[in-house]
């Protein structure tokens, strides 16, 4: 009678792999989930916006049409496509038995998406350059060093360990020009950051930190331009830094026109001023400007705040889907079309979005044409996913 070893037999036996990836990292924006997406085969978006009717309505015919003809204001807007990449390899040695409909290598396609999933979360709060943390206190680089800053819990979200970044060397503006050093992230630690740095270098207060490969030699972004360049807010919209850059054309506009029409409304809050209050007044600039906004997107740390500073009797949590009550607060607004109040870790601590959901798009460009691959050697996958479109 012979004895089984059961380590011997365990070394015949295969791994049982489950299906699908357990993700230890956090979901996509919650806002950018919301909003409506096209898919488009050509190279450019294009539409009309009325910015002002110059006050063409009277008593008088010939008064309004006078007016009509003169001062009624059109523009058009030409969105161009930008770029988000995302890539993984399979060698020949690990696709065994695969067919043309069957995934090849699903960890390996989920980590490229997942990757391209948190850029675009990042660059629908941004400019197009990358930018994930705009640097509050001085950060000096050291080269041969490690060296450690600490962030901001947003910008955690956007980068992992091996983010390659740099950062711009003027403040103010995240398109500035950078610095020479490029910094490689070896470890994360809460808030706190460890990097490498192959140059000694001296990012000042206001300066901003980018993630590498999202401007071109140029200059100009790569990323798509999310909400803070269609609603920028940069240099707090005064002094001369701010009257140059708004005299910039922005995809076939001259927003200096008509600043708030055409780079939207734009308040600060006032020192000791609630949160609540503050959102009050932006509401109501942006429901008097002729916008039906129904999604006030907010920091989920300064969400926290803000339910803190009203009365339990104003807010009604939705705990399940199937239930009447509605995920809102009621922030005493004369208005029929808030519908949401969405909290989104990505979404900068230091600024509130109001606007209408169903006037953003998420726009993809598609050749519509399919590629299948047969007894290659490699595999290389690439993602592209452009722009965002602001309608209103």
């Amino acid at each position: 009678m012979s004895i089984l070893n059961i380590d011997k037999i365990l070394t015949e036996l295969r791994n049982y792999y489950r299906d699908g990836t357990n993700s230890l990292l956090f979901r996509n924006s919650p806002v950018f989930k919301s909003l409506g997406k096209t898919t488009i085969s050509d190279n450019k978006y294009c539409y009309s916006v009325l910015y002002g009717d110059g006050g063409s309505a009277s008593g008088n015919y010939d008064d309004a049409k006078d007016k009509a003809l003169k001062n009624n204001k059109f523009t058009d807007i030409t969105v161009p496509c930008k770029e988000l990449y995302g890539s993984y390899f399979v060698d020949s040695t690990s696709i065994k038995d695969q067919t043309e409909t069957e995934v090849i290598h699903g960890a390996e396609l989920f980590i490229a998406t997942e990757s391209l999933r948190k850029l675009i979360a990042t660059s629908f709060y941004g400019m197009g350059y990358g930018e994930f943390f705009k640097v509050k206190k001085e950060i000096a680089t050291k080269s041969g060093i490690m060296n450690n800053v600490q962030l901001s819990e947003e910008s955690i979200m956007s980068i992992h360990v091996g983010t390659t970044f740099q950062g711009t060397i003027e403040s103010g503006f995240p398109g500035n020009r950078l610095g020479k050093s490029i910094n490689v992230i070896t470890n994360i630690s809460e808030n706190v950051i460890t990097f490498s740095a192959t140059e000694n270098e001296v990012y000042p207060e206001n300066s901003y930190l980018c993630i590498s490969g999202c401007r071109d030699t140029d200059g100009t972004p790569l990323l798509p331009q999310g909400l803070s360049a269609w609603v920028p807010s940069i240099y707090e919209r005064k002094d001369e830094k701010w009257d140059r850059y708004i005299e910039n054309d922005f995809n076939g506009l001259k927003r200096s026109k008509d600043i708030k029409r055409l780079a939207g409304e734009f308040i600060i809050q006032a020192e000791n001023e609630k949160i609540s209050d503050c959102i009050k007044r932006l509401y109501r600039l942006v429901y008097r400007s002729g916008s039906k906004p129904n999604v006030i997107a907010i920091n989920d740390r300064v969400y926290a705040a803000l339910l803190k500073e009203l009365t339990p009797g104003y807010y009604k949590k939705e705990t399940s889907q199937k239930e009447s009550q509605n995920t809102s607060i009621d922030l005493d607004f004369a208005s029929q079309y808030l519908d949401y109040i969405i909290e989104d870790p990505y979404c900068p601590s230091d600024l509130i979005y109001i606007f209408d959901n169903d006037k953003i798009e998420f726009v993809f460009f598609n050749q519509k044409r399919k590629m299948f691959f047969r007894r290659i050697k490699m595999i290389r996958v690439y993602i592209l996913v452009p722009y965002y479109v602001l309608k209103e």
